[in-house]
């Protein structure tokens, strides 16, 4: 723990060393912030405790130690020292500590530290000279912690601009930046933070007076807690949201968030915040003229004080307040009472305006029941505080009470003396009051002079605005004519320009409709030339198959004869030589038919056929080749045989002019379309998509278009080609 280190007794060089080793330790694990938070808040209910004395003298220690030896250290030390002087009040030697963490952690790099060094400079200049001189340090911190990115370092630097925003009364800054902290509070995902989060702003509103905004927070604190189940942050937020009330003078919400309170905070045995309901139950009833029900509320609320609370603060105000309305109430001897009491306290803390009001109270109350002496005792003191103060107020009061005193006792030249002086003080009141009585009938005079000259330059308006229609009616009246011979122009113009772009519109249609017409004739010529082209191929197939395929299978059969025959040629290597060739011309004849007239597609489907031709080729090339096909729907024979022809021209110019050494082919069907995907590795070429093609890629073009269907092509030089086919299919079953 690093107070425990602190507050070690150092006997020895050694042992200084030593700490010093194990506070750089401490420094360096990132607890040090945690551990400073922990010590610093205990320190506030002590913080001249011989406890800190000690801290206080071992970092001095340590901070001479790591002085030029160890920067990192000696920030962060600095750090903690300024923390320690700013809760002993020292505001002074705390700014300078911080200001010295600052410097250090900035030529070090120590973001961390660098940041908490601007928070506790910002802190120390808001109790020091006010919060306009924290701003700076703190916008500072706020960019800092936006720029490394640390979301609790983002969400202290929020909180400390809004509230002190909030208390130059800047309002609208302030509910900007509370708005951002509870956008990163809610992303947490730690609800009864934003809970905790969103009572703490609403109370910041609330002791401002920005009560809208403070309902909107507070309100939605509680929902919050409710959902949470959380008893105790509703019960705190519960009496918050009472005073809200209270302040807005809604008794009726306020009586009835009370009793809610007051529930609440009984059923789990919370003092302070019963005691605070029954308060505020108090301040309700009395706001309603209920001083029965008010009294006994603040009765209940001062016993909760006196028997299980100690806030002598709180029981003090609760006895003037008791004491006023048992005054109101005509019971006098209670009032005194408590009111006495109150005083006493009041002169133990050395509270002049409140020592001043009681003793004005309690003169009054002593001068009703005929106790002379004693009033006059209290309107004295009552009388030196009101003009230490330079209380007006409480001067006229004194006076007056002193007047009518002195009459009682028959002394009647003092008497006439404290009237005098009362009327004296009464006339100033009157005049300042008369002041702005008089400023209030100006302003309205005032006021009541532009509405008079308002109403004259209205009626001129008005006057000149009935001349104005009378001359535009008669410009009107002598311009309608003119309006019809124009508007009859602009008719005809109208008709001729619809009849000019009517004539345009039929010229497009009819363009439109030729240019359909040829398109759609030569796609007819293209099917015609396809169609014509499969039926050519099919005729040569046939031809090659049965005419010269069976040919040479009878001279492969005679052949054979001849071997049977003269055994001694099967040795000679003319004949071996002529036996291989009719082997490899009957091969080539069957491969030239098959590609003439696919067979496999009626038989065994467009799948299949690409397969084999893919295998067919890898045997007969160098090249290696993936296929990987996907068909699993039914496709019409033409768009098959298209499709085969289209994959046959592709392969057949890859192997021609790509010099590639593997070979991609990708087939797959989707419920409206089938995309065809060929890769290789090849030389490439530019202008990719260039239209002026070789022969196969236009053969390769016109198909697609016929099909309707696109073609992309990627190609560079020495990075091979990559195309792209996708065709639309008709719905199985059309």
């Amino acid at each position: 723990m690093l107070f425990s280190i602190y507050l070690s007794p150092l006997s020895a060089q050694e042992e200084l060393v030593k700490k010093e080793i194990q506070v750089s330790e401490l420094l360096s694990s990132g607890d040090l912030y945690k551990e400073i938070r922990y010590h610093l808040n205990r320190s506030e209910d002590a913080p001249f405790s011989s406890e800190y004395e000690a801290a206080e003298s071992q970092l001095l220690s340590l901070e001479e130690l790591s002085a030029g030896k160890n920067p990192l250290n000696e920030a962060r030390i600095h750090l903690e020292l300024g923390y320690l002087y700013y809760f002993q009040q020292a505001y002074e030697s705390s700014l300078h500590h911080f200001q010295l963490a600052g410097k250090e952690a900035d030529c070090q790099n120590d973001q961390e530290t660098y940041f908490h060094s601007l928070i506790g400079i910002a802190t120390t200049m808001n109790n020091q000279s006010g919060s306009l001189q924290a701003l700076a340090p703190l916008r500072e911190a706020y960019q800092l912690s936006r720029e490394s990115g640390s979301l609790e370092q983002r969400i202290e630097a929020l909180n400390q601009l809004a509230t002190i925003y909030m208390a130059v009364g800047e309002l609208d800054s302030a509910h900007l930046y509370f708005d951002e902290l509870l956008v990163l509070r809610r992303e947490t995902e730690e609800p009864e933070v934003l809970v905790s989060e969103l009572h703490h702003v609403g109370d910041l509103c609330l002791k401002q007076g920005a009560y809208d905004l403070a309902q909107q927070y507070l309100f939605e604190a509680l929902e919050m807690a409710s959902g949470l189940n959380n008893k105790l942050l509703r019960a705190a937020l519960i009496a918050d949201i009472t005073d809200l009330f209270i302040q807005q003078k809604d008794w009726e919400k306020a009586l009835r968030y009370a009793g809610e309170g007051i529930e609440l905070s009984e059923s789990m045995n919370l003092s302070h915040l019963t005691a605070q309901n029954y308060k505020n139950r108090g301040t309700a009833f009395e706001g309603q003229q209920n001083r029965p029900e008010a009294l006994k509320a603040y009765r209940t609320a001062l016993d909760f004080h006196i028997t299980k609370l100690s806030d002598p603060t709180e029981e003090n105000m609760l006895k003037i307040r008791i004491g006023k309305l048992l005054e109101a109430e005509a019971d006098y001897t209670s009032a005194k009472k408590l009111l006495e009491e109150a005083l006493q306290e009041r002169l133990q803390w050395q509270d002049k305006l409140g020592m001043m009001e009681l003793s004005i109270n309690l003169g009054d109350l002593y001068l009703m029941e005929n106790q002379y002496r004693k009033a006059l005792n209290h309107l004295a003191r009552a009388e030196e505080l009101s003009q230490e103060l330079k209380s007006q107020n409480g001067m006229a009061k004194t006076y007056a009470l002193k007047s009518q005193t002195y009459a009682k006792l028959g002394n009647f030249k003092s008497a006439y003396e404290y009237h005098t002086l009362f009327k004296q003080m009464d006339d100033s009141l009157f005049n300042a009051e008369q002041t702005v009585i008089v400023q209030g009938l100006e302003e309205k005079y005032q006021a009541e002079q532009r509405e008079n000259r308002n109403l004259e330059l209205k009626a001129e308006v008005s006057e000149n605005q009935r001349l104005l229609e009378q001359n535009k009616r008669d410009i009107l009246e002598k311009n309608a004519q003119i309006y019809f011979l124009i508007g009859s122009v602009g008719l005809l113009i109208l008709l001729f320009i619809v009849f000019r772009y009517g004539n345009r519109k039929r010229r497009e249609l009819l363009q439109a409709q030729l240019e359909t017409s040829e398109k759609e004739r030569e796609a007819e010529s293209l099917r015609s030339m396809i169609s014509g082209e499969e039926l050519e191929r099919k005729r040569l197939a046939r031809e090659l198959h049965d005419g010269l395929g069976s040919h040479l299978a009878s001279v492969k059969m005679l052949v054979e004869a001849i071997q049977n025959d003269i055994p001694e040629v099967k040795d000679s290597e003319l004949h071996q030589k002529a036996e291989r060739m009719l082997d490899e011309a009957c091969q080539e004849i069957r491969e030239i038919s098959h590609n003439l007239m696919p067979g496999t597609i009626s038989r065994y489907g467009l799948e299949q056929s690409i397969q084999d031709m893919c295998i067919n080729l890898q045997q007969s090339t160098d090249l290696q080749i993936s296929c990987m096909l996907h068909i699993d729907r039914d496709i019409d024979e033409s768009t098959q045989v298209s499709m085969f022809r289209i994959v046959q021209e592709l392969l057949r110019n890859t192997v021609k002019h790509a010099q590639a050494k593997e070979l991609i082919v990708q087939v797959q069907t989707d419920p409206d379309q089938i995309s065809l995907t060929v890769e290789d590795d090849g030389i490439g070429y530019q202008d990719s998509n260039d239209k002026s093609d070789g022969i196969g890629l236009m053969n390769v073009r016109s198909r697609v278009e016929l099909l309707k269907g696109s073609l992309d092509i990627d190609s560079r030089p020495g990075k091979g080609t990559s195309i792209y086919i996708c065709i639309p299919l008709l719905p199985e079953g059309e």
